[in-house]
Order: structure tokens, then C-alpha cells, then sequence
């Protein structure tokens, strides 16, 4: 419960004790986290009022889009953040004035895997956090269900954005409490059928937190493919397919491709003019094999 008490400044300043019981409203055991505020009222009841806390530096790493970010921190500090000791590229790294980063690194100079332990210090803090195997392995937006592995035995919090839906679940290890039911050891499925509805365009996360709140995550999405065609430039480009698939292009009943799609989803082609003629009227299709569009 709350835990108040009315303190007299003294020159200008004032003191609270909150392992003094004082006027018998009882103690608290200040924490990171702990937060609160304090206000001086006139008469009728009118205040000025300030909050405190005390920061509970935390990050979080995504190994599947090698990024690292993080809150509370020491404000406008510089941060030493390493892989297995080893600092990372673009060092040190700064927070804002409200002691907040995100980095983002190419994978060809930062490969973020299970395992790895990340560390960052702000000049008063360090945090560590050893990088889980939690991974997605598809969403499927007719059951309303993301599937995933981790550890088995543990668990996985998944939340979906567009509704604020949250579940925890655990990663199935063939015991009488969590059976696999053929799946493989370590399997896990968040099933959103009572809570939200997964469409297109569907996005949310899946997270492993260490004790001390430093998580390894896990993003997901519902792919929304679209592609969009340049007929001055005979370019024809794509977004939010399946990631590392093939697509193929059909121009009125003429077929081009495969072309490769990349890690995001992405695919851009150009043809030259004497092999294709883009024109207003005609009908373009894309197909990754899943999913067809038509424009």
C-alpha cells in the first residue's frame, strides 16, 4: 500500500525516512523501481507536486533483427555495451535526456545469437543478460495463433500490439504437464482466439526476461503483401512477402522470375524495355506461392 509522510524542510531542505516508522503509517523497503512523489498543498487544497523514482536500468535484444534497447539508464550518458566482452561496433554508444537507446547493427558486423552474453554500463550500472534460443517459427492469422520455440520447460510471454492481448506460455518438454503432442521438445503456441483477432498486418512480440527484467525478444508480424509497379522505369518492387522465399511475375499471361525475396520480405526487379513493356491497362500478378496479388 502506500506509505506517506509530512516532513518539515529545514533550511530549505527535508528528509524522508522511510525505515522510520514515524506517524505509524508503517515502513518501506526502497528499490530499484520504487516511485512516488512529493507535494506541498495550500489551504484549500491546491498543490504542487513532484515525482521521483529510482531507475531500473533494463534492456532488450532481438537477435532476429540484431538490435539492442534499453530504459532508465544514467541520462546523456555513454554506454559501454559488449557481446562476450567483446565492445560492439560504433562504441560507446550514447542515452537521451531521459536515459533511453536503441541501436540497430548491420549483421555483417554484429551476429546476435543464443547464448551470447550482452552487457551494458552507463558509468554506475552494469546489466547483464545472457541471450536466449527463443525464436518464432510462424504465425497463422486463421487460428489466431503464434508458434515459436524456447527452452523447454520455459516460459514465454507473447503480446499482440494492435489489441494489447498478452499471453504467457511454456515451451512443451514432453512432461505430463507440458505434453508436445508430436511437436519437438521446446515448442510453444500462443493462441489469441479469445483475445484478438490476427489479420494482416497483424505485429506484436514474444519475450524471455531475465530476474532482474533484461529480455530477449522475439518479434512477429502477419505479412501484408503488397507490391507496387513503375511503368517508366519498368520496376517492379515488393514488400512484407515471406521472408527468403521466391516470387513470380505474371504480366497479362506472360510469367517472369522466380526473384528472390530477402530477409524482411522485400523484392525489387527491373527489366529492360525490350524484354518487358510496362503499359497502363495491363494486369500484373505476384505470387510467392502462399499468397497472389493482382493490380
Amino acid at each position: 500500500g502506500n506509505v506517506g509522510r509530512t516532513v518539515t524542510a529545514t533550511g530549505g531542505t527535508w528528509l524522508v525516512d522511510f525505515d522510520d516508522p514515524g506517524d505509524g503509517s508503517g515502513t518501506f523497503e526502497l528499490e530499484a523501481g520504487s516511485n512516488g512523489y512529493a507535494s506541498q498543498c495550500d489551504p484549500d487544497n491546491d498543490c504542487t507536486q513532484i515525482h521521483w523514482q529510482i531507475p531500473n536500468p533494463q534492456f532488450q535484444v532481438d537477435p532476429s533483427s540484431e538490435n539492442i534497447w534499453g530504459n532508465q539508464f544514467e541520462p546523456n550518458s555513454d554506454l559501454t555495451i559488449t557481446v562476450d566482452d567483446v565492445g560492439v561496433p560504433g562504441s560507446p554508444h550514447g542515452t537521451d535526456e531521459g536515459g533511453n537507446f536503441g541501436i540497430g547493427f548491420d549483421p555483417t558486423t554484429l551476429n546476435l545469437t543464443a547464448g551470447d552474453v550482452v552487457s551494458v554500463f552507463d558509468g554506475t550500472t552494469t546489466k547483464f543478460h545472457t541471450i536466449t534460443n527463443l525464436t518464432i517459427t510462424g504465425v497463422d492469422h486463421s487460428s489466431d495463433t503464434v508458434s515459436g520455440m524456447a527452452e523447454p520447460g520455459s516460459n514465454v510471454d507473447v503480446w499482440d500490439h494492435g489489441s494489447g492481448a498478452w499471453l504467457q506460455v511454456v515451451a512443451c518438454d514432453d512432461s505430463p504437464e507440458y505434453p508436445c503432442n508430436g511437436d519437438d521438445p521446446g515448442t510453444w503456441h500462443a493462441d489469441f482466439n479469445s483475445q484478438a483477432d490476427l489479420v494482416a498486418g497483424s505485429n506484436g512480440n514474444s519475450a524471455q526476461c531475465d530476474d532482474d527484467n533484461d529480455c530477449t525478444f522475439a518479434g512477429w508480424w502477419v505479412v501484408n503483401p503488397q507490391f507496387q509497379v513503375s511503368p517508366a522505369d519498368e520496376n517492379i518492387w515488393g514488400n512484407e512477402w515471406e521472408p527468403k522465399g521466391l516470387v513470380t511475375i505474371t504480366v497479362n499471361s506472360e510469367e517472369y522470375g522466380p526473384y528472390g525475396i530477402d530477409e524482411w520480405g522485400t523484392f525489387e526487379t527491373g527489366f529492360d524495355p525490350a524484354e518487358l513493356d510496362l503499359q497502363f491497362g495491363q494486369t500484373v500478378t505476384v505470387s510467392d506461392g502462399t499468397t497472389t496479388k493482382f493490380h
